[in-house]
């Protein structure tokens, strides 16, 4: 089966472009200008007050067209209704930069189109010219640097929950480093909450807290095609604006934080296979973007998850969050945020939803996130259909009992996406790969513990035992 084809370019006015495409010798797309792109680069600049180097706005510059380049490409043709199981792409950027010897390095390449096409199971192909656009104000030499001599720890802020735990916890655990929490957002509605979220924290916690914020997409797509929903080189972007704050305040590393069993993101039913679920954390993920990282500055460069080894619940249990709880229902969490239901910004039925409530059920911080906050409420079932993302996930938690009842090689083996995050993980644990397996499956058998206890009160859940196994 043939891949769809996809091509595009960046124009000095500032529009992306689609050019024209063929498959089996027939031409698909003609040449179009897809709309106004837009990066937000002056967040760099304005709150760190460092020189933000082309090496740098480059690398802005490429993580915003490829998340262009994957949102217009569509991945299932209604033009072609004999290719219904059509997910792989093949897409080609030709980016203008600022210095194309860097980017068009073999080993830079070789890191670029690997690191994507395991995010996005497509084939991804780059083409590097020289920059005709000059200079922005972003690329100016500032001469201070107003963050001052405390230490520094950078951290992802995406606004989720997992997120907005994190950074109570690494506020609560770091009282004397200044904290720089960095958010791409796509929406205003979603850049509201994040600065909300931070002004709260700071409130709270009284730290040094930098929020470099930075919005990102395009602006009006002027082409009238429909865009690709799976979105799975948006966490590109945000590792990318995270690397670049990273690097420019001199430090080795980035944090982020998001629960382990969200980050592997195990399948809940055969038919999701590869970048089917989304890999925007996994940890090969940060393990294939830390090489690029290093790949491009010639520096090692490593991205750490904070949350990889506890469930959603044991992160909300983290005690200091107890202090801020009345903030926990500014955060977002929904696959589909934000609602266009008044006062109801979380759907309350795709797993993120049910997961999140299950968390904060564990926490004990239930009436901090009220069910009127969603507009489906699990313990008011309507009909079958409403819940059915609730008994997959209880279907699924039960297969993992059943297994880990056997035996961890039985549980590893089922799951073949668990071997290789100990793979990867194996060289950071203390023990290697057997120690590595070891808290990932401990981590499972905390989270099913926990699954199976919020499942089984609930009514939309009563048949699946039955049908689990």
């Amino acid at each position: 089966m043939n891949s769809a084809r996809y091509a595009y370019t960046a124009a000095d006015t500032g529009h992306f472009i689609r050019l024209a495409t063929a498959a089996e010798d027939e031409v698909v797309f003609q040449t179009a200008v897809i709309g106004r792109y837009v990066i937000r680069r002056e967040g760099f600049s304005e709150l760190l007050f460092r020189n933000l180097p082309p090496l740098f706005a480059d690398w802005l510059d490429i993580a915003l067209f490829v998340y262009l380049a994957d949102r217009a490409s569509l991945r299932r043709s209604k033009r072609r209704p004999d290719y219904p199981d059509q997910w792989g792409r093949s897409i080609c950027l030709r980016i203008p930069v600022r210095d194309p010897s860097v980017w068009n390095r073999s080993r830079v390449l070789e890191r670029l189109k690997t690191l994507l096409s395991w995010m996005t199971d497509d084939e991804w192909e780059f083409e590097f010219v020289p920059n005709s656009f000059g200079p922005r104000v972003t690329e100016q030499q500032y001469l201070f640097d107003w963050l001052g001599a405390l230490p520094r720890r950078v951290c992802l802020f995406s606004g989720g929950l997992d997120s907005f735990a994190g950074a109570v916890r690494d506020l609560y655990a770091f009282p004397s480093h200044h904290h720089i929490l960095v958010s791409g957002c796509t929406s205003g509605r979603q850049q509201h909450q994040q600065e909300k979220q931070v002004a709260e924290l700071r409130r709270t916690f009284s730290r040094e807290v930098t929020h470099l914020l930075v919005p990102y997409g395009i602006r009006a797509r002027s082409d009238g095609q429909a865009e690709e929903r799976s979105q799975r080189a948006r966490g590109f972007v945000h590792l990318s604006l995270g690397a670049v704050a990273a690097k420019l305040c001199g430090l080795p590393q980035l944090h982020l934080t998001e629960n382990g069993i969200g980050a592997i993101n195990l399948p809940y039913n055969a038919g999701q296979v590869g970048a089917a679920n989304s890999r925007a954390v996994h940890p090969v993920t940060l393990d294939l973007m830390g090489k690029l990282v290093a790949a491009v500055t010639e520096t090692p460069f490593a991205i750490e998850n904070l949350g990889l080894f506890v469930t959603k619940g044991e992160l909300c249990a983290t005690p200091a969050l107890a202090r801020i709880s009345h903030v926990i229902k500014e955060t977002f969490t929904c696959d589909g945020f934000p609602n266009r239901v008044q006062d109801k910004p979380q759907c309350g039925r795709c797993t993120s939803c049910l997961l999140r409530r299950q968390a904060l059920e564990y926490a004990g911080l239930s009436s901090a996130d009220p069910s009127g906050n969603y507009v489906h409420d699990f313990n008011q079932v309507s009909d079958e259909h409403s819940f059915a993302q609730l008994r997959a996930m209880t279907a699924q938690a039960h297969r993992f009992a059943h297994l880990l009842r056997k035996d961890a090689v039985h549980f590893e083996t089922a799951f073949p996406q668990l071997l290789e995050c100990i793979e990867v993980l194996a060289p950071r644990a203390s023990g290697g790969k057997k120690a590595a397996a070891k808290l990932v499956v401990s981590l499972y058998e905390r989270y099913t513990a926990e699954w199976l206890r919020f499942s089984e009160m609930r009514p939309a859940t009563e048949q699946v035992p039955a049908l689990a196994l």
